[in-house]
């Protein structure tokens, strides 16, 4: 039995090393997960296969079965309390795929379906990323988000775009992660003495190549809003 579990396992891993994968980063996943003002957050991820031979790999998956053509939902592995919120997934390079990524507040379910959050190939991360313009008020809380493919510095410059004066001007460690699903992450909540902000991050390690998005949350009605580079 063992000599078959091991044979079953090389065969798995010379399957996956025969094809080639490029990452996906779904930057929020997360389950029924407390937020501020009694929100309940939740992701849902779908994609949309348009070709035959298709593999995903999700988080702790240890085989590779192409998916069949058509539109389902993915099984992902969410993260919970206290967990960095996002993941990377292993798509066939070069694939006819689309994602769709959303969440949405469970405690206001009736009012609204939920916020996109964009999902990005590895390929489109960048050096340097600019997002404007951003909220700094007291009715919103506003996060910039930032995703390495791997560990490293960057440097997050925010400016209040009325003023020119720069608010806030630090550099911010990307750490590493036990784990090729999960990317290097770090946060940064926003002040709220301006009016508008804009925020420019870059990479400060070498070869350091990342993704960064603003998440603008109502303290009213917990309605997201994203602000991504375009």
């Amino acid at each position: 039995m063992r000599r078959l579990m091991v044979t079953a396992l090389l065969l798995i891993a010379v399957r996956l090393h025969a094809i080639e994968f490029e990452r996906v980063l779904l930057p929020i996943t997360v389950l029924d997960v407390p937020g501020a003002y009694g929100s309940l957050w939740r992701s849902e991820a779908w994609a949309d296969i348009r070709e035959s031979g298709v593999t995903i790999l999700l988080v702790r998956q240890t085989h590779a079965n192409p998916q069949p053509p058509g539109s389902q939902q993915l099984s992902i592995f969410f993260n919970g309390p206290g967990q960095e919120p996002g993941q990377f997934l292993q798509v066939t390079r070069g694939a006819q795929i689309s994602f769709n990524l959303r969440i949405r507040d469970l405690s206001r379910a009736a009012e609204t379906w939920g916020t996109e959050i964009p999902v990005v190939w590895e390929r489109d991360f960048r050096t340097t990323v600019t997002l404007l313009p951003i909220p700094a008020n007291d009715e919103f809380r506003s996060t910039v988000r930032i995703y390495g493919g791997t560990a490293g510095d960057v440097r997050v410059r925010v400016t209040d775009l009325e003023t020119s004066a720069v608010l806030s001007d630090d550099v911010i460690s990307l750490p590493a992660t036990i784990s090729e699903y999960q990317p290097p992450y770090a946060e940064l909540n926003l002040p709220t003495n301006a009016n508008l902000m804009r925020v420019d991050v870059d990479a400060v390690s070498p070869d350091l190549r990342f993704w960064a998005f603003a998440s603008v949350t109502n303290n009213a009605t917990q309605h997201v809003t994203t602000i991504s580079p375009q």
